[in-house]
């Protein structure tokens, strides 16, 4: 027999009923608001994102569209947003990473991804990814003009070769060497091939703003028969033999003139500008830069007939330095004001060489700003002065190019090739380095694996290597060039043009010296 629910269980079930369609209303409520919620934050995060990228603010946008994948890992444009930021940022690899991930992980196969990490492989040099993702882009529906402006930016033009250029002076110089006449950060002496008006560390001018030397249109050049003369660019003519009116005559590739420290020398008994070749290339004062572990800043290190101490803070200098680093602590003078102790004066110079020798350190060395703060950390072990904005460095014996703000813009691959005879401070005892060429007429020099090549200053290789057997660099867009045996000049302007580039020069060629 059919029993009926009685009236009781009735109303028990269509409560539970009720309940249950309660619960799980309110499920979806929450579930709903909890979801349409994080939605909101996301949304909100991803708009700031790309208000930061419209302000090429990239930092905030890197926090913005950040924020956006910690509360979704899994949102595409979030990790777009961030890799178009890193890009501004310069941050190639992370880039690479978050394009990446959208490619790979997300499995989202966009335009927008493709062409991303292409910029980010170009960024680290990755030539051969750059154009594969390019060309995958292309496939994915990248218009055709939109795929050439890309391909402009991303994919460097091949570098010039030997026949595609154009000479200045055929090849005709029948030199051993062709070598930039090497200038001094600071000297003793003032006038008008020093562009310091005012004296740092007491006595010593600065003497070249934008490039690597005070008379940069003037060359060594050696004979086969080993004699040096000099190059003046502008006339293109050498010097022939060169005036003296010492006793002895002692030539070599870093001075071509050294300093004769006979106590009858004076400078000025040399015709101008020949004085300056014995001034500036060896004269008795020496300023130095050094970063200072007891105040913590950089300090200039004057010597000349005194010891002098300045801040370089209130030196007031043009670009950065190379510096070592030394502890002023207990050496007798205080670094943090500008002061001068000339011999003669009631001084312990013995105290203070004694305490700062030991204190020493030349290499490795960093960069100070004129902050007086380091720009980068102590790693060269090999350090030029800035010319152009650019300064050639090495790591592990490797030269390289980094800008002012410490940025590489090459990689540390290149052989050192400009002779530098040294003074260690330390053993005080002489040496030759070979160092990375200045930037000069927007270019480097460089050698690697025993060929001569020419960089622009981004870094891209304007002229191929192996395409001449030696190159010294360019003056007023006029490069030096060695093929088959024989030195001639070619037309640097022409050579960027083809390439598209400048062709003019970011720093004025310096013609202010006249040809002896």
């Amino acid at each position: 027999m059919n029993q009926q629910p009685s009236e009781a269980l009735k109303r028990e079930r269509m409560l539970l009923a009720v309940m249950v369609a309660v619960l799980v209303l309110a499920a979806v409520i929450g579930a709903a608001v909890f979801f349409g919620g994080r939605y909101v934050r996301v949304q909100q995060e991803l708009d700031l994102g790309r208000k930061y990228l419209d302000e090429l603010d990239y930092e905030q946008a890197v926090i913005h569209f950040t924020s956006a994948i910690d509360i979704d890992d899994r949102n595409v444009p979030a990790y777009l947003g961030r890799g178009e930021a890193n890009l501004g940022l310069e941050e190639y690899e992370l880039a690479e990473a978050d394009y990446t991930m959208v490619i790979e992980t997300l499995e989202t196969e966009t335009v927008e991804a493709y062409v991303g990490r292409a910029q980010a492989y170009s960024g680290q040099g990755k030539t051969e990814e750059a154009e594969e993702d390019l060309r995958h882009a292309q496939d994915l529906g990248l218009p055709e003009t939109d795929f050439e402006i890309f391909w402009d930016e991303i994919i460097p033009p091949e570098p010039l070769t030997a026949d595609q250029l154009t000479w200045v002076v055929e090849p005709t110089y029948d030199y051993k060497q062709v070598v930039p006449l090497r200038g001094r950060s600071f000297s003793n002496v003032a006038g008008p091939y020093s562009d310091g008006t005012v004296p740092v560390a007491g006595s010593f001018y600065e003497m070249s703003f934008p490039g690597y030397s005070n008379l940069p249109q003037y060359y060594n050049v050696q004979l086969m028969d080993g004699s040096w003369r000099l190059y003046y660019m502008p006339d293109h003519a050498d010097s022939g033999n060169i005036p003296w009116s010492g006793e002895s005559e002692i030539f070599d590739a870093d001075g071509i003139l050294n300093f004769d420290y006979s106590e009858d020398f004076r400078a000025e008994e040399y015709p101008y500008p020949w004085h300056l070749f014995t001034s500036t290339q060896g004269g008795r004062g020496t300023g130095r830069v050094y970063y200072d572990t007891f105040t913590q800043q950089g300090i200039l290190e004057g010597d000349f007939y005194s010891v002098s101490l300045q801040s370089i803070a209130q030196a007031g200098l043009h670009k950065p330095y190379p510096a070592g680093s030394i502890c002023t602590e207990n050496c007798g003078l205080d670094a943090n004001e500008n002061v001068q102790k000339w011999w003669g004066e009631d001084f312990d110079f013995d105290h203070y060489e004694e305490v700062m020798d030991s204190q020493r350190q030349d290499y490795p060395k960093c960069y100070i700003g004129t902050d007086g703060q380091p720009i980068t950390d102590f790693l060269y072990d090999g350090a030029e002065d800035f010319s152009e904005d650019l300064a050639a460095c090495s790591i592990d014996g490797k030269w390289g190019y980094i800008d002012e703000n410490g940025t590489p813009v090459t990689e540390f691959v290149y052989d050192g090739m400009w002779p530098k005879n040294e003074m260690d401070t330390v053993t005080r005892q002489s040496r030759t380095l070979y160092t990375g060429y200045p930037c000069t007429s927007d270019t480097m020099v460089v050698w690697k694996n025993g060929q001569v090549g020419l960089l622009y200053r981004d870094g891209s290789v304007l002229i191929d290597f192996g395409q001449f057997e030696d190159m010294a660099p360019a003056y007023n867009n006029e490069l030096w060039v060695k093929q088959d045996g024989l030195w001639g000049i070619i037309d640097l302007a022409d050579a960027k043009q083809q390439r598209d580039l400048d062709p003019e020069l970011s720093t004025a060629a310096q013609t202010a010296s006249e040809n002896p």
